[in-house]
């Protein structure tokens, strides 16, 4: 999908790198339009705030792992997006519909019409269902109950919690009222064709529903729990569509993901309830997985956004067997994995309950590692016979088999040998290392607006021209100066020049919107980085006077160099030239060294 850049500048526009970034991480203040906060940007967790944004240029700068960018490159950070799909998502996000020329042809494309139909009708359904949950009367039974679960106003209404009512078919009515097909509805999960006869029936009845959401927002499933004791089974989620596979959704990292980061780990639960207990208590860094046990793909989505995950489950054998088989698969993927499991009988909702919510924050900070809670649950009964040793090395074996880091994997054989009393060699023998398989991509390409190669580089730019940009960067008057100084055209670098052309060129169409012109020019550039030099610290503390000099010593390097490099090319040209054309060259070499600039020939 290709889109022009007067409609990358729409999108642009029509959104707030803040709010895009603020699902991330938490800004802790704000001053004439510039926001701090931990940086969110992944592979680099940190406690003291050193992530700036700016409201008014629309751009971020991280002064401690250095990094900038707009609002394209935060998507790209953090969502792993492509342009084309950050483009998208910002054109969607605020309704701005994407014209047909810009949309390619083929399969792809309408799989994605396909999805964003299946999108809109479970957005549509989870509207209906919350608007029948809040039009029940207050002493309604389904009201009371959700009153019994400690669920305030404000978490039914951010997570958008309904009720599906004791019928077959009113859900039908209303997405037949808004046009919507039955024939989606049916793939979704939402109606059910009858055994016999024509026709179908809603899937939900008489059940508390909770919106299922992926980690960008996508409205793509929906789970039931029964009201009633006899009605079974107590859960029901959506069925698996092309919008929707329960081994790739965690609920609640749409709304969590910035907690986890600011706090780097993640705590997975079991269920709606035991999420929605712990984030009502305070405890926000949390997911929950939907009835179904971690796999490989939800490990590869935690890892976006920390290394360390704490495995929360109930303490019957379900629990156990649930934490146990989920340790192989998040060591496989590097992650740091450590386990906190409660006595028989509880859950996470009845301990905060009967224990608040302070005494569970301290149990999961005393938390061990998951491989740790493993091997001592191993050696419950030990009697030290070499059959149980070898017992225990075997059982330990597919979690050692699938440490990528070579360390770790060391260390933790190291503490079975040790527990054991047997020497580590037996136990790093018995888990060979194997290669790790990475998935095969299925996602469908899309081509970017522009290339790599396309973008304007400022690789082997000078220190003087990088730094003058940034300069001429910080406000519009000092742009303007630069630019007609004409000290660009006696500029080296071709990516330097053309950005300040580009510059020059925005500025002209759009003389009131200087504020615009970084975020533009980080659209066009692959070097974020040294564009975003000019928003760091040392920058912002630059007092006026030493904004000057900075500028008169680059201008002064950069002129010197053009000199030199126009003396060169003159000299050489000279070799092959007739007494009376030197003449002409010597005179030209006499006023670049006076300081008056010369065309090249």
């Amino acid at each position: 999908m290709a889109f022009s850049q007067d409609f990358i500048e729409k999108v642009r526009d029509a959104n707030n790198v803040v709010d895009i970034l603020g699902e991330f991480t938490t800004f802790k203040n704000s001053s004439r339009g510039q926001y701090m906060g931990c940086c969110p940007l992944p592979g680099h967790n940190e406690k003291t705030p050193s992530f700036s944004v700016s409201e008014v240029k629309q751009v971020y700068h991280c002064f401690g792992c250095g990094k900038s960018g707009n609002i394209f490159d935060a998507l790209k950070e953090l969502r792993n997006q492509s342009f084309p799909e950050a483009v998208e998502y910002l054109a969607n996000r605020a309704s701005i519909p994407i014209p047909n020329e810009m949309r390619g042809g083929g399969k792809a494309d309408s799989n994605k019409e396909l999805r964003s139909e299946l999108n809109k009708i479970n957005q549509s359904t989870s509207h209906f269902y919350h608007k029948t949950l809040m039009d029940l009367p207050t002493d309604h039974p389904v009201r009371q109950y959700i009153r019994d679960r400690g669920l305030s106003k404000d978490i039914v209404e951010e997570f958008k919690i309904g009720y599906a009512e004791d019928s077959w078919d009113l859900l039908q009515k209303h997405l037949e009222k808004s046009n919507y097909s039955m024939d989606l509805a049916l793939k979704l999960g939402l109606q059910k064709k009858r055994k016999t006869g024509d026709g179908a029936y809603d899937m939900f009845r008489h059940r508390l529903m909770f919106t299922i959401q992926n980690h960008v927002g996508d409205y793509v499933g929906f789970g039931g729990r029964s009201l009633e004791k006899d009605q079974m089974p107590k859960y029901i989620n959506s069925s698996d569509s092309e919008i929707f596979h329960k081994s790739k959704v965690l609920y609640g990292l749409n709304q969590t993901g910035k907690f986890i980061r600011e706090k780097d780990e993640v705590i997975v639960v079991e269920g709606y309830m035991d999420f929605l207990a712990l984030y009502k208590a305070g405890i926000r860094n949390v997911v929950a997985t939907l009835g179904t046990a971690l796999t490989e793909q939800h490990a590869r989505l935690l890892k976006r956004f920390t290394k360390n995950v704490l495995v929360f489950f109930d303490g019957d054998s379900a629990g156990q067997n649930a934490a146990k088989r989920s340790l192989p698969v998040l060591l496989a993927e590097g992650l740091i994995p450590k386990a906190l499991l409660l006595e028989e009988g509880f859950d996470p909702d009845d301990f905060v309950k009967k224990f608040g919510a302070k005494k569970l924050t301290e149990k999961l900070s005393q938390a061990p590692e998951l491989f740790i809670w493993q091997l001592e649950k191993l050696m419950d009964g030990y009697k030290a016979s070499a059959a149980d040793k070898v017992r225990i090395m075997d059982e330990v074996k597919p979690a050692l088999d699938s440490i990528q880091d070579g360390r770790l994997r060391s260390l933790y054989a190291q503490e079975v040998a040790q527990r054991l009393g047997v020497e580590s060699r037996l136990v790093g023998n018995s888990a060979p290392k194997r290669p790790r398989e990475e998935p095969p991509v299925t996602q469908t390409p899309m081509r970017p607006v522009k290339s790599n190669e396309e973008l304007i580089q400022l690789k082997n730019a000078s220190k003087a021209e990088i730094l003058l940009l940034n300069l001429a960067l910080l406000d519009s008057e000092r742009w303007s100066e630069i630019w007609e100084s004409e000290i660009v055209g006696e500029m080296n670098h071709p990516g330097v020049k053309a950005l300040f052309a580009k510059g020059h060129e925005f500025l002209v169409q759009n003389s009131n919107n200087f504020d615009k012109l970084t975020a533009n020019l980080m659209t066009l550039s692959h070097s974020r980085k040294e564009l975003g030099l000019h928003l760091d610290v040392a920058f912002i503390k630059l007092g006026s006077e030493e904004r000057n000099k900075m500028q008169a010593d680059c201008t002064n390097q950069i002129r010197e160099r053009y000199r030199k490099d126009r003396m060169r090319e003159i000299t050489a040209r000279m070799r092959n030239q007739t007494a009376q054309e030197q003449l002409l060259e010597l005179a030209q070499i006499v006023n670049i060294k006076k300081g008056n600039r010369t065309s090249k020939n």
